[in-house]
């Protein structure tokens, strides 16, 4: 499932994925969304900000806050690139 959050902000879960199967998943696709824009002729970067949650997931706001962070970074290091991170929250 992919979610658009707008503009050219998408989201997409991994529910019960390790992270290096994320990673692994990520190093796959975006190969691929590139190799489509160039036969499209068509002049596109992909950045991305990935969390992996253990335990439950943090709230919504904060969850997005981190994703937002992560995607800017990548933007801000050149480009084409992911930035991961790894969440331990607990519900009290």
């Amino acid at each position: 499932m992919i979610g658009r959050l707008g503009g050219d902000e998408f989201a997409v879960p991994f529910p019960e994925t390790s992270q290096l199967a994320v990673q692994q998943t990520i190093g796959n696709i975006l190969p691929m969304l590139s190799s489509r824009c160039r036969i499209e002729d068509r002049q596109v970067t992909f950045s991305a900000g990935v969390v992996t949650c253990l335990g439950s997931a943090p709230p919504v706001d904060e969850l997005m806050h981190r994703l937002d962070r992560l995607m800017y970074d990548a933007k801000k290091h050149g480009k084409n690139s992911v930035r991961y991170e790894i969440v331990t929250h607990q519900t009290d």
